[in-house]
């Protein structure tokens, strides 16, 4: 009898544990404030403007520059939609079929400047602003919504885009990147330029 006793409380004991965890784990997300903490918790896809799919394509009409000399803005925006299941001709999304697609339906100008939102022809993504500066708690809010924003920003003194993908929880001025280019996974908050918010 107490053998039988003893398992039934461990087992009341286990299943109010697990209710409490749950609890928890709805509030913090209710909250919003640390869906956006860590490296990358809504698992951007990364690509690199140097792969060899699509690295000497001419960047839009270009007659010089190439995705893997120039193509980091259009690089880092083909993650953030590949990422949420875009695709083109019913493929996912990528910098060499982004690019094409950019080329063929006005997406750039001066032959290979992006147009930041001329991807809202796909649907529900469209631009929310673009600014020349964001404060860490305005950058960790849209970091926050859950998978419902994503961040392109401007680094190295204004010379490379990257996909902002989340931030450290003890540092706010550390966050983190997919980087097309440099072997990095994060920049500083002083690093950055210009941010370019998207929703979806």
């Amino acid at each position: 009898m107490s053998k039988v006793y003893s398992l039934n409380f461990e087992i009341s004991d286990i299943n109010m544990t697990i209710g409490v965890l749950l609890t928890l784990l709805f509030c913090a997300l209710a909250t919003g404030t640390r869906i956006g903490n860590g490296t990358n918790p809504c698992g951007f896809i990364k690509y690199g403007q140097c792969d060899s799919h699509w690295a000497r394509n001419p960047l839009g009409t270009s007659t010089s520059e190439t995705i893997c000399s120039a193509g980091c803005a259009m690089t880092s925006v083909s993650m953030l939609m590949a990422t949420k299941g875009y695709e083109i001709n019913n493929e996912p999304i990528n910098p060499g079929t982004l690019n094409l697609w950019l080329t063929k339906n006005g997406g750039y100008i001066d032959t290979d400047l992006i147009i930041w939102n001329a991807i809202h022809a796909f649907g529900t993504v469209h631009l929310v602003e673009y600014v020349d500066s964001l404060t860490s708690v305005q950058l960790k809010a849209y970091l926050s919504s859950g998978c419902k924003n994503a961040i392109v920003v401007n680094v190295r003194g204004g010379t490379h885009w990257v996909l902002v993908t989340g931030y450290d929880d003890t540092d706010p001025n550390k966050f983190y990147v997919n980087d097309p280019y440099n072997p990095v996974d994060y920049y500083n908050l002083s690093d950055m330029l210009k941010f370019v918010v998207y929703a979806y």
